[in-house]
């Protein structure tokens, strides 16, 4: 599967590190929809989002609250339990990401041919 979604970042992404010590960054981007809604304004949806180690590494130094994005990744469910109660979480997993004709150094782009299992980061949902 492979989904490509262009939006804005909704907050400044950070870089942490999972217990066996790879690097990752969560990040939601807001997509606004291409319609209105019955109040005559756009709605939008918030994507969540993961990137490992060097691709999350390019998003924090490039990007901010705000950036325009265009990712490309797969999307990932995973099951859990919380509080004894069964949980779904999906997510994106990025492989890329793409500056858009808004952003300066629209040339560079940053990708992994492997961009990592989020489930072997993920101690807790977000």
């Amino acid at each position: 599967n492979q989904v490509t979604i262009q939006g804005k970042l909704t907050k400044d992404v950070e870089i942490k590190a999972s217990s066996n010590g790879k690097k990752y960054a969560f990040l939601c981007i807001a997509t606004q929809r291409n319609y209105k809604n019955s109040q005559g304004a756009y709605d939008a949806d918030f994507i969540d989002c993961i990137a490992s180690e060097k691709v999350a590494e390019h998003i924090s130094k490039y990007y901010h609250k705000g950036s325009e994005i265009i990712i490309v990744g797969e999307i990932q469910t995973r099951m859990y339990e919380d509080r004894g109660q069964k949980r779904k979480n999906t997510l994106v997993n990025v492989s890329k990401t793409f500056f858009t004709s808004g952003t300066k150094n629209n040339a560079a782009s940053q990708s992994s041919d492997d961009p990592g299992d989020p489930t072997e980061i993920l101690d807790t949902p977000f």
